[in-house]
């Protein structure tokens, strides 16, 4: 065979296999948000289980807020979350911040659960080290005060509000099977704007010199996130 001829079939076939994956991906997240369990599962699990990240996260949320399974929903979070998605880590570090899982499966419904905040700050740090404004604005917020082994840390605080306020990304996450408006990035931003001015008072002005600087140095150690 022409080897130009193989090139080209090669690359059809994998186009096709690429839009045959988002036609089931899109089938899934439909599923999941009419509320047909079933469906969504039969068309993510598939996709997760290979790797996709969108489709993990999606049966994360299929499991957290469908079937309140927290520990499965735990379970495809921090498997998107390793592969470097930073929405997925977020997600981790909310399960472990409210307190919504504890152990290891099965679980007990409606049993109290602990919440863990060192997990919570590593989850909320690996997302925002990947660029996701609600795990920035999330980790800011653990430095206010102080939260598991983080030492309180108010210009610490500024900068990750800071760069929660400035970023432009993730501003559709429909990818991911949120329903529309189940995480509000704009009123997340408006909340850090808020939280920002009640820090920066607490600052001289060579920290809040250091935060610009250290904003405007700041790179995402993710790839460019989808806007």
């Amino acid at each position: 065979m022409n080897p130009m001829r193989f090139c080209f079939i090669v690359i059809a076939l994998l186009l096709c296999a690429s839009t045959a994956r988002a036609g089931r991906l899109e089938d899934g997240i439909a599923a999941l948000l009419s509320g047909n369990n079933q469906d969504a599962m039969i068309y993510l699990q598939p996709l997760a289980t290979k790797g996709d990240v969108h489709a993990q996260v999606a049966m994360g949320i299929l499991h957290e807020k469908k079937m309140g399974d927290f520990g499965g929903a735990l379970k495809w979070y921090t498997r998107a979350g390793d592969q470097g998605d930073p929405v997925a880590a977020w997600l981790a570090g909310t399960l472990y911040d409210n307190g919504k899982f504890c152990g290891h499966p099965p679980y007990n419904m409606g049993a109290a659960l602990k919440p863990d905040m060192n997990e919570a700050a590593k989850w909320f740090r690996k997302a925002a080290d990947g660029g996701f404004p609600a795990a920035q604005a999330s980790l800011a917020t653990m430095y206010v005060e102080g939260y598991g082994d983080l030492k309180p840390d108010k210009a610490e605080a500024d900068f990750w509000y800071s760069l929660a306020i400035a970023s432009n990304a993730y501003a559709d996450l429909s990818v991911y099977g949120f329903a529309p408006g189940s995480v509000d990035i704009a009123h997340i931003k408006e909340l850090a704007t808020e939280s920002r001015a009640d820090v920066e008072p607490a600052l001289s002005p060579a920290q809040l010199a250091e935060v610009q600087k250290r904003v405007k140095e700041w790179k995402p150690t993710a790839p460019a996130a989808p806007k």
